[in-house]
């Protein structure tokens, strides 16, 4: 399968919406916040296979979200290549310190994320709907400074 990664646009977002549904992800924020998402495309026939994306939160802060990606296109490489992609925009962007909530941290601490208590989550991140979802006992909060590791 020929795929290629891209920044999504407005007429992505049927698509992002369904792939998020069907991996029962928050989809509140997605059309607000489509300029700082990316999605894997099936080159041949259109199809989005996964996407990604960030909320900026504050000119300084941002919210890693929405990683989905259908199973039968499902790599570390394009995992690695969303995640890539979308710290190089917050970069760009003079955002600081990108935050997420995952169910599974061994694979983020591999990219230079680092858990973090509730407390210490920028107070502006915990405000956020997106984060309204985190559950101590299920998910941990993690965080990537990029003024200080950005390496890709």
């Amino acid at each position: 399968m020929n795929t290629m990664i891209r920044m999504a646009s407005i007429d992505d977002l049927d698509s992002i919406v369904k792939l998020l549904k069907q991996g029962k992800l928050d989809i509140e924020g997605i059309e607000s916040n489509i300029q700082n998402f990316v999605v894997i495309e099936n080159v041949e026939n259109g199809e989005i296979l996964g996407t990604a994306g960030f909320e900026q939160i504050d000119e300084s802060c941002g919210l890693l979200r929405s990683l989905a990606l259908k199973e039968e296109a499902w790599s570390e490489n394009l995992v690695l290549g969303l995640i890539r992609i979308l710290l190089q925009l917050a970069v760009k962007k003079r955002i600081e310190s990108i935050y997420l909530l995952t169910r599974s941290t061994t694979f983020f601490e591999m990219l230079g994320f680092e858990e973090v208590d509730y407390e210490d989550a920028a107070r502006l991140i915990q405000q956020s709907t997106h984060f309204a979802q985190y559950q101590p006992e299920v998910s941990s909060i993690m965080a990537y400074q990029l003024v200080d590791k950005f390496r890709f």
